[in-house]
């Protein structure tokens, strides 16, 4: 084993046993999650996931929610087509939760599915599912990917920590070498 570092000068060594921030790399566990209830008939990637996750209506009195905002699916989640562009909408609501809590007159932090119930109510910039609709990059969807950590919840009955330690880590041998990080 080893560690390597390239950064300014006084940043701590890196070494085998250092935490990192996996970020977006963290996408492909909960791809890994979201297979294992789909293998198991529990899950079909072509359910859509508000329905499937009890969101049904908006929840501020001032949205109005997308006329195809019930037909992004799990699948278009995962393959960052459910109809959410960043640079379009300007908001990507895994960063904008302070703003969320305070809309949605939170007394802490917005979680999970208060950001779900947020955006349920939020416009699409194209048709769900469409792969023509702006290039991937733009297309690149963290709210998806949150949806799809809901969606392992719901089907699962577990957090989605605890289903991912369960179902996907375990059974590769690194049971206490994944953590959630902290939020803020």
């Amino acid at each position: 084993s080893a560690g390597y570092t390239w950064a300014e000068p006084g940043y701590t060594t890196t070494q085998p046993n250092s935490l990192m921030r996996v970020a977006s790399v963290s996408k492909a566990f909960t791809c890994a999650a979201i297979r294992r209830p789909a293998d198991t008939n529990q899950l079909d990637l072509d359910d859509e996931v508000f329905p499937l996750l009890g969101i049904t209506g908006a929840a501020l009195p001032g949205q109005t929610p997308d006329s195809r905002i019930d037909t992004v699916t799990v699948r278009q989640c995962v393959q960052h087509t459910g109809g959410w562009v960043r640079r379009v909408s300007t908001v990507d609501p895994v960063f904008y939760t302070r703003e969320i809590a305070r809309a949605l007159s939170l007394p802490g932090p917005a979680s999970k599915r208060d950001v779900a119930r947020y955006m349920y109510g939020e416009p699409l910039q194209y048709n769900p599912g469409d792969t023509t609709a702006y290039n991937s990059t733009d297309r690149y969807s963290n709210f998806g990917y949150v949806l799809l950590g809901l969606v392992v919840e719901q089907v699962t009955g577990l957090s989605f920590r605890d289903y991912l330690a369960q179902a996907v880590l375990n059974p590769l041998g690194f049971s206490n070498q994944v953590f959630v990080g902290a939020t803020e």
